[in-house]
This record gives structure tokens, C-alpha cells and sequence, in this order.
């Protein structure tokens, strides 16, 4: 019988460690997905940044406006 007991409190805390993990897996998961999203806004933020840089160039100079032409 305690044999029995045993291996039934063995099941509840292997039972209590899986849901444990599965939260912390989802916790996880979620911040790692929080971290890309944030990523892909600042490298799009920063390419944006550099295209209003790149175009200001451009229409500040007829020579680079000129040669932005050409490469087109």
C-alpha cells in the first residue's frame, strides 16, 4: 500500500513539474516573440531613418540627384 502512495505522490509531482514547465515554456515563448517584434519596428525605424536621410541628400545636391538618376 505505501508503495502504492508513493508512486501516486510521484505522479502528482511529476504532473505539478510538467505544468510548471509548460508555463514557463509559454512565458518564454512569448517574450522571445515580444523581443522579435520589438527588433523588426527598430530595424524598420532605422531603415526609414536612413531613407528621409538619404532622400534629404538628394534634394539638397543636384549632383547626387543627378547621379541617383543614373543609378535608376
Amino acid at each position: 500500500m505505501k508503495s502504492y502512495e508513493q508512486l501516486k505522490n510521484i505522479q502528482e509531482q511529476l504532473i505539478s513539474l510538467s505544468d510548471i514547465l509548460e508555463n514557463m515554456y509559454g512565458a518564454m515563448r512569448n517574450e522571445c516573440m515580444r523581443e522579435i517584434v520589438n527588433d523588426k519596428q527598430k530595424i524598420c525605424h532605422t531603415e526609414k531613418m536612413k531613407c528621409i536621410h538619404c532622400m534629404r541628400k538628394i534634394s539638397e545636391s543636384n549632383s547626387m540627384r543627378m547621379t541617383w538618376i543614373k543609378n535608376k
